[in-house]
Parts: structure tokens; C-alpha cells; sequence
């Protein structure tokens, strides 16, 4: 019981006293979009969002960065990521917004890498969009393969082909950035090992900076029924 706190004014209390507690931060901002919700997804995202709901979040999201600002002061800022969600999804004009009203409300640390997602789908398709937010200052970028097998993809409810991926790699290249990661999954039910290998050693053949593997935690997404038949230990 000590540790649950209910009250508007305590949470911000116990936010404040944190915050103030470090030396150093890393930002991270949410972007609860996605044109489709895959059913691995336990994030907090709304499908298909209209332009008009996108800038109202950005609007709120602006006056939210402004109630840190008191909170947060001069403590160095030594990394920052536009997550979701998919933050590619939103314009270049709300990009900006967030990107400008974060460099002048908080004090990033010289160096300071500015990391963005994107999914394929977006980067194979829309150049000028990833050239634009690469032109805003944003030195990293990683999207999400999940797997190269077809009838897996189909099954996750998820957009995605070696083509897409080939496509979307090259535009990323094309954009200017240098630093590619490449999100993979692995722990599906229905995905065997053959399949996360040729995974893996596909995502090598596109020769990113990182790779990042994530676990399907099946709580909380369309497929949590199918946990019982995955186990950890094999």
C-alpha cells in the first residue's frame, strides 16, 4: 500500500522529486498512431487516425512538453526518441512542431542523437517525407520487419514483403541517414526456426547499424490466446 499513490497531486509530486533526483535524462515521446493495429501490438495505439486527430494530439502533446519544462529544467538531455505507435505516420508539419518546441524547451546535451520510427510500408513509399525528417535533424531511424515469412506477416495482420523491405532500405539510405536499426520478433506460436533464421540472416544482408530483437509477450495483443502452445525453454 505505501507504494500506490492516487491523488493528481501526489503522482505529480513523486514525478517531480524523480525527475529532479537525476543528473542526466533521456526523452522519450509517444505517437499512439498506426495506419493498421498488428496483433503482436500491446501498445497504446488507434488505428487508422484522421489528419484532424493527429494534429490535436500534437497540439496537446506541445502544451504537455510545456509542463515539464518547470519540472525538467537545465538537466541535460542525452538522448531522445520519437516512438509509437508509427511517428512517421504524422506530417512533416507536426514532425517539426514537436522536434522545434522540444530543442527550445529542453537542454540537449551537444551530440545528442535524435532517433525516430518508421515502418517500411512508409519508407518504401514516401522518400520525401523520410528525406524531410532526416533534413529536421533526426540521425537514427528504426522500423520494424517482425519476419520475411509471407503467411506469418498475414497472419500478424501486418504489412511487408523482402520487396517493401528492400525498397524501404534504399530510401532510407537515399534520405542520408547512417544509422539504420531493424526491429525483428521472435516467440510465435506459429513461426519455426527455419523461419526466424532466414529472418535474421535477411536482415544482416541489409547491412544495418543495429538490430534489435524483441520477444512476442503475447499479454495484452490479439494472439494472447496462443500463449499457452510457446514456451521459453524451447
Amino acid at each position: 500500500k505505501k507504494y500506490e499513490v492516487h491523488s493528481i497531486e501526489s503522482q505529480l509530486e513523486v514525478v517531480k522529486n524523480n525527475i529532479k533526483a537525476q543528473k542526466q535524462l533521456s526523452l522519450y515521446v509517444h505517437i499512439p498512431f498506426c495506419q493498421h493495429r498488428c496483433k503482436f501490438c500491446e501498445y497504446v495505439v488507434l488505428d487508422n487516425p484522421k489528419p484532424t486527430d493527429q494534429d490535436e494530439y500534437v497540439r496537446h502533446l506541445l502544451k504537455e512538453i510545456d509542463l515539464y519544462k518547470p519540472i525538467i529544467k537545465d538537466i541535460p538531455i542525452v538522448g531522445y526518441d520519437l516512438g509509437g505507435g508509427t511517428p512517421c505516420i504524422l506530417s512533416i508539419d507536426n514532425i517539426k512542431k514537436i522536434t522545434d518546441k522540444l530543442r527550445t524547451t529542453f537542454n540537449f546535451k551537444r551530440g545528442v542523437s535524435f532517433s525516430i520510427e518508421t515502418t517500411p510500408i512508409i519508407a518504401a513509399k514516401e522518400l520525401e517525407k523520410i528525406t524531410a525528417v532526416r533534413q529536421l535533424g533526426y540521425d537514427r531511424i528504426s522500423m520494424g520487419f517482425q519476419t520475411v515469412n509471407a503467411s506469418l506477416l498475414a497472419m500478424l495482420e501486418r504489412e511487408g514483403s523482402t520487396h517493401i523491405y528492400d525498397k524501404a532500405v534504399e530510401n532510407i539510405r537515399k534520405a542520408g541517414f547512417k544509422r539504420l536499426n531493424i526491429d525483428l520478433m521472435y516467440g510465435f506460436a506459429s513461426q519455426s526456426n527455419d523461419d526466424f533464421r532466414s529472418t535474421v540472416k535477411y536482415a544482416i544482408s541489409k547491412n544495418p547499424e543495429y538490430i534489435t530483437l524483441y520477444r512476442n509477450r503475447y499479454k495484452g495483443t490479439k494472439l494472447e490466446a496462443e500463449a499457452g502452445a510457446v514456451s521459453l525453454h524451447k
